[in-house]
């Protein structure tokens, strides 16, 4: 309910202020700030049958605060929210050095297809192990900030 009368009243507001249209994807990027009892629930078994390694092998203590700062990831994915996809990352990694460099490399890194995996991937289905959660056969690796509980990308493979 709630979520619908969000939707009402961007409509609403964007009839009767055109500017308004600006602010949408700010409006739409705070609509969805909690996990849904599907995505909270965790994972048994995996698509292809295997069964998960521990959230706490992967390095993650608190899944639900992973899974909420992926949702956000995902949108800021979704409305190329460089600067904060740059702020996630643990700068340097494998062939991207700083956050001049990762801007210079995005679009080479996030193509159409990979932003639709992102888009895509079911929050119970995230991949883990010793090494972090892993998504998109292996091409975006992630870790969890112990004190804050927000990812951190920690590799990128393109």
């Amino acid at each position: 309910m709630r979520l619908m009368k969000l939707i009402f009243f961007s409509f609403f507001l964007l009839a009767i202020v055109p500017s308004a249209n600006a602010l949408l994807p700010l409006f739409i990027f705070q609509i969805s700030d909690q996990l849904t009892a599907e995505e909270r629930k965790d994972d048994s078994v995996f698509g292809d049958g295997s069964i998960p390694t521990s959230w706490s092998v992967a390095g993650i203590y608190d899944s639900n605060a992973f899974k909420l700062s992926f949702k956000k990831f995902q949108r800021f994915v979704k409305f190329n929210k460089r600067d904060e996809i740059a702020n996630l990352i643990q700068f340097p990694i494998r062939r991207i050095k700083n956050k001049k460099n990762f801007f210079k490399k995005y679009d080479k890194i996030f193509t159409d297809e990979f932003k639709n995996r992102i888009a895509d991937q079911k929050l119970n289905q995230l991949w883990r192990n010793f090494q972090g959660v892993m998504i998109a056969g292996g091409r975006l690796w992630f870790g969890q900030d112990q004190a804050t509980h927000e990812i951190q990308i920690i590799d990128i493979y393109y």
